[in-house]
C-alpha cells in the first residue's frame, strides 16, 4: 500500500486536508497489517485488512475498545474511526506513545482490571456477535453462565474443529462428560465487563507508564474467563494477582477452575492454527474426564 490510500483514509474521517509525513509498516498477523502513520494532524496507529475475508471486523473491534473506554477502569487505545477504500478496511486508532513502565505498573493493572469486571450486565453475552482472532464470537444473551459458555464457546467450537479434523467418538463422548462437569462447576456470579483476550500482547504502556488496553473481543462473561487467558500464554507476575483479588476477591478454587476457561481458547486456537494445539485439547479432558 502507498501513502496516498493512508492520506484518503484520514482525510475523509477527518474532514479535512492532511499532509502525511510518514508512513512505517509494523507488521502484520493472520488478520491486519498495521502501520504508523505522522501527519499533521497527529501520529496515528492504522490497521487494514481485505473487507470480505472479515465483514464488520472493525466495527466489533472499535465497540469493544469504546465499552471498555467507558468502563473507566483502565486506560484504552482510542479508536478515531473506520474508512473503507477500495477492497479494504482501515482502523485509524490514536498511537500510543509507550513509555517504560512504572513499578507499579502490574498492580496498577489487576485494579484496574477488577474494577472493570465489576461493571455488571443482565445477561452473559453482549449486543452483537464479534470476533475471537479470526474466529465468530457468539454473544446471544443468556441469563445462565454455564449454559452459555457451553453452547456459545465451547459447543459450537467442538463442531467446527470436528468436522474440519475428524475427530473420533471417543474424544467427542469426552467433551460430552467435559460440558457436563462445567455446567456447574462455576460459582454464581454477575456478567463481568470482559476484554475477551486479555494476554501480555494486549496491554501496552502508555506515556505515563501506565497499563493500556488493546485488541478486545468483548462481552460480559464470567471474570474468570481474562484470568485463564492471562495465564494461557507465559503469566503475570504475582502482584497483579494480588491487585486484582484486593478489589474484587476471587472465589475458592478459582486457580483450578481456569483450566475450563482455558478450553476455549484452546479450541479456538486448534481451529485457527491446526493440530498442534489439539493435545492440549486432549489433556484437559484426559485430566477431567477420562
Amino acid at each position: 500500500m502507498d501513502t496516498t490510500q493512508f492520506q484518503i483514509v484520514l482525510e475523509k474521517l477527518l474532514n479535512r486536508t492532511v499532509k502525511v509525513y510518514s508512513l512505517h509498516h509494523l507488521g502484520g498477523g493472520e488478520v491486519n497489517q498495521s502501520y504508523k502513520l505522522v501527519a499533521d494532524s497527529g501520529v496515528y496507529y492504522i490497521k487494514t485488512h481485505v473487507f470480505k475475508q472479515f465483514p464488520r471486523y472493525f466495527e466489533k473491534e472499535k465497540s469493544g475498545l469504546l465499552a471498555l473506554k467507558n468502563a473507566n477502569a483502565l486506560d484504552v487505545c482510542h479508536p478515531v474511526g473506520i474508512q473503507e477504500l477500495g477492497p479494504n478496511t482501515f482502523l485509524v486508532l490514536d498511537f500510543i506513545q509507550s513509555t517504560a513502565p512504572r513499578k507499579d505498573f502490574y498492580s496498577e493493572l489487576g485494579v484496574g482490571l477488577a474494577k472493570q469486571h465489576l461493571l455488571s450486565n443482565r445477561y452473559f453475552g453482549y449486543s452483537e456477535d464479534n470476533y475471537l482472532k479470526q474466529c465468530i464470537q457468539i454473544n446471544h444473551r443468556m441469563s445462565n453462565w454455564g449454559e452459555f459458555f457451553i453452547k456459545y464457546r465451547l459447543l459450537n467450537n467442538v463442531k467446527i474443529v470436528a468436522d474440519k479434523y475428524n475427530l473420533s467418538i471417543e474424544i467427542l463422548r469426552l467433551f460430552d462428560l467435559f460440558f457436563d462437569l462445567v455446567a456447574y462447576a462455576f460459582p454464581q456470579e454477575p456478567p463481568a465487563l470482559l476484554h475477551g483476550d486479555f494476554w501480555k500482547e494486549h496491554v501496552t504502556t502508555n506515556a505515563e507508564g501506565l497499563p493500556c488496553l488493546l485488541n478486545p473481543s468483548v462481552y460480559y462473561g464470567h471474570r474468570e474467563m481474562d484470568l485463564a487467558m492471562s495465564k494461557l500464554v507465559g503469566s503475570f507476575p504475582p502482584e497483579f494477582y494480588e491487585a486484582y483479588h484486593s478489589v474484587y476477591p476471587l472465589q475458592t478454587d478459582w486457580e483450578i477452575r481456569l483450566d475450563f476457561c482455558k478450553m476455549y481458547y484452546h479450541l479456538v486456537h486448534f481451529n485457527i492454527y491446526g493440530q498442534a494445539y489439539f493435545p492440549s485439547i486432549q489433556n484437559l479432558l484426559n485430566k477431567w474426564v477420562k
